[in-house]
């Protein structure tokens, strides 16, 4: 594991209770050689959900102050409006480049900063999108997944009109990298079935580095043949937990 960035806690809080830490760069890209000069959760899972990161660049706290600026107004727009990435980074460096625009003395800025992300802020719990997760499930998949019951109706009204049955982060990147979400079908079996179905394939992707495209005949293969075992739904549950365990 690699050490902890964190060089020290900067002394002020960001609208929605974000705790903005000064980070070293370096070790940060241990964790992800993308990383380049601040983060936050919705861009890089490894963040805390409420700490936003900022790389040092030691003796230019104007430079720091807009980055902090940047990932905020990102995070938001990713949280609360269920902006993919490039869309809300697009957003967030033309409101960056407005910031730096203004010449605003280093003294008033993070002052002006929080100003800006607290509108962003409250215009962004307006038009939030519903949480579709129902309840988690009590299953732990491999790889330290959590399995969420989810109401897709919301989720294609919402989100993905795409979306049917069941879903992961590396199809579906609006969901959590450590979770996997199935529709609630009611009927217990099927819901067990697509959740090997969501787990195998987030598997195939995130491990073996398939595309969507390969991976998905190779696990519908595998749940056609799961089905056929005609497998009591009391057992179904362990029987999936295995199957999943070979595959890491």
């Amino acid at each position: 594991m690699p050490k902890d960035p964190r060089i020290k806690k900067l002394p002020f809080i960001i609208p929605d209770n974000a705790i903005v830490y000064m980070v070293n760069g370096d070790i940060a890209r241990d964790y992800d050689v993308e990383f380049s000069l601040g983060g936050h959760y919705y861009r890089y899972p490894f963040i805390p959900e409420n700490e936003i990161w900022v790389e040092d660049t030691s003796g230019h706290p104007h430079d720091v102050d807009a980055d902090i600026y940047h990932e905020g107004f990102e995070r938001l727009l990713m949280k609360y409006k269920g902006m993919p990435y490039e869309e809300a980074h697009s957003h967030a460096a033309i409101e960056e480049r407005h910031l730096r625009k203004e010449r605003i003395p280093v003294s008033d800025l993070i002052k002006n900063i929080i100003k800006k992300l607290q509108l962003l802020q409250k215009e962004s719990l307006k038009t939030a999108k519903k949480d579709p997760r129902i309840k988690e499930l009590p299953i732990k998949l491999p790889d330290n997944v959590k399995v969420f019951l989810v109401d897709g109706d919301i989720i294609r009204n919402n989100y993905d009109i795409e979306f049917a049955l069941g879903g992961h982060h590396y199809r579906n990147d609006y969901i959590p990298e450590n979770e996997v979400w199935v529709e609630d079908t009611k009927y217990e079996h099927d819901i067990d079935i697509n959740i090997f179905y969501e787990g195998y394939e987030r598997l195939l992707m995130k491990y073996r580095g398939m595309s969507y495209d390969s991976a998905h005949p190779i696990v519908s293969l595998e749940e056609h043949n799961l089905r056929r075992e005609r497998i009591p739904v009391s057992e179904l549950t362990r029987v999936i937990v295995d199957k999943l365990q070979k595959l890491i």
